[in-house]
């Protein structure tokens, strides 16, 4: 006499990666009597809610009963890191069918229409998942009326249904890296399908690029029969990230000035929860490992639109600056290169790359890099005039 269901199976839920297929999987006998359970959510953060200026806060309700996270001022994407805790007593046959509704509300709203985003899954499910947990999981939410229209944003937490005898699981308070792979990550609602898209990059050429090699590696070089002609100090390659996913163009020798003209395509699904494309040019170096030349980002929100009469992330021919470390070269360890890697804002103008973006719907790249025509590489042209200017400045006075 007890619930003896030798497999169990994850329903409601699919797995973005693994096309939304049940999971099977062995569950220990439950006894058919009362008995005492915990349901820990540790909700840690969201990630390209709905809406303009946002106040959002996390409602979780199993049954009669629910409990909320505090509410975060004028941010789409919050950090919440807080635990919210159901305590039961019940058969485990009735209380794994009961529903948990996880909603994203903005404070800022009506009542009647301040639910951001939502997400429904049963108790079964996740107890029947090894060690009675989801851990760092991606929600996709959706809207509450009509799951159908799509993402309304992004909800990162841990589920844990605890029962006798059972030891919680650790689930750590890290934020997300914008470059996380959420994909196989994901959980979605059944029947609510993520689109297949391409994140188009072309990488065309850079300029003012800084020293990176010492003099002498120039007679290393040489013996490696690595390069040739004058020898400019510097190896430079593109590398381009995002969702987790990178490519890079081929390395150009002893040059400051390179012309790539490479266009590099990584696939994704849409409506993905990485908000920036990060690009990077490094220096190849034989001997050591390969240093950093500059960073730079490119924020999807600031280049596409929603909506109905919006538009897809969209972005040049533009040349974008690279800031990082003092532009002099030394022999030494660079100290400051954090500035180079992007972690912490540059301080000197290292050079610029020539960039364009776009975005399409439909179906993933056939090949990751592709070579730019002749013809589109005319089109540049019009970008890439010079002027002369003449900066004036005048001291007026000075004291001590």
């Amino acid at each position: 006499d007890g619930v003896d269901g030798e497999e169990g199976y994850a329903e409601g839920v699919g797995n973005s990666a693994g096309g939304g297929k049940k999971k099977r999987v062995r569950h220990p006998k439950l006894p058919d009597k009362p008995t005492d359970f915990q349901i820990r959510i540790h909700v840690l953060e969201g990630r390209k809610l709905e809406g303009n200026n946002v106040s959002p806060v996390v409602k979780v309700s199993c049954g009669n009963e629910f409990h909320k996270t505090s509410s975060r001022k004028g941010t789409n994407n919050p950090v919440f890191d807080e635990t919210l805790i159901f305590n039961f007593k019940e058969r485990p046959v009735e209380l794994f069918e009961k529903n948990l509704e996880i909603k994203v509300m903005d404070t800022e709203k009506k009542i009647r229409d301040n639910v951001i985003g939502m997400f429904n899954i049963d108790i079964g499910t996740i107890y029947y998942e090894p060690k009675h947990s989801f851990i760092h999981k991606w929600l996709l939410l959706t809207d509450a009326d009509d799951p159908s229209v799509g993402a309304r944003g992004f909800l990162k937490l841990s589920l844990s249904v605890l029962g006798p005898e059972d030891d919680p699981v650790p689930s750590s308070s890290d934020v997300s890296p914008d470059d996380v792979d959420i994909e196989s990550n994901l959980l979605r609602p059944s029947g609510v399908r993520l689109q297949a898209a391409t994140i188009i990059v072309k990488v065309y050429s850079a300029e003012d690029l800084p020293q990176m090699d010492p003099g002498y590696l120039q007679n290393f070089k040489s013996l490696l029969h690595i390069g040739s002609g004058q020898k400019e100090l510097v190896d430079p390659y593109a590398v381009v990230s995002f969702a987790g996913h990178s490519e890079h163009t081929e390395v150009k020798w002893n040059t400051q000035t390179p012309n790539w003209n490479e266009q590099i395509n990584i696939g994704f699904r849409f409506p993905s929860i990485c908000e920036r494309v990060r690009i990077q040019l490094k220096d190849k170096d034989k001997l050591n490992a390969d240093d950093f030349i500059g960073t730079c980002f490119i924020n999807q929100s600031e280049i596409s639109a929603p909506g109905d009469t919006g538009f897809l992330p969209t972005f040049g021919p533009c040349y974008i600056n690279l800031y990082g470390s003092p532009r002099e070269y030394s022999d030494l360890p660079d100290k400051y290169e954090d500035l180079n890697k992007g972690l912490l804002e540059g301080v000197a103008y290292r050079g610029r790359v020539m960039i364009e973006l776009e975005t399409k719907l439909g179906s993933l790249p056939d090949e990751k890099k592709e070579t730019i025509s002749l013809a589109q590489q005319r089109k540049l042209q019009s970008f890439q005039r010079r002027e002369k200017y003449v900066l004036f400045a005048m001291f007026q006075s000075a004291s001590m």
